[in-house]
């Protein structure tokens, strides 16, 4: 993945149960997604000695679910993340966000809370 106008540094690396297929376990390829929300995985793995340091773009295999934290200096706004692999990018792996000045993050009502733990 590559984040846009960022340097990140990779806090976590975790990996979603798999069935034989190489498929996250509870997603239906036919249909797409999934019928009801998978839940967060669990323990992470220990990050490879490379993976430190602040960066912008992050290696993602099928599955694992990572987490990020950086800061964008001097610049609020929309931003988005994508695959570099043509294809994924294609069939939607590139979402939009949005930065906001520091200022903004009081009036957050969602602060540390994941979408998972409900809204």
């Amino acid at each position: 993945m590559h984040i846009h106008l960022a340097e990140l540094q990779l806090l976590t690396r975790r990996q979603f149960p798999l069935d034989q297929a190489g498929t996250v376990t509870g997603f239906d390829s036919a249909a797409g997604g999934t019928a009801a929300p998978l839940p967060v995985p669990g323990e992470g793995k220990s990050l490879e000695k490379y993976e430190e340091g602040w960066k912008d773009t992050f290696q993602v295999a099928a599955g694992e679910w990572i987490t990020v934290a950086g800061h964008f200096t001097g610049a609020t706004g929309e931003f988005m993340y994508h695959c570099h692999i043509l294809d994924h990018e294609d069939e939607g792996m590139m979402r939009p966000f949005v930065v906001h000045p520091p200022e903004v993050g009081r009036f957050h009502v969602h602060r540390g809370a994941s979408h998972g733990g409900g809204h």
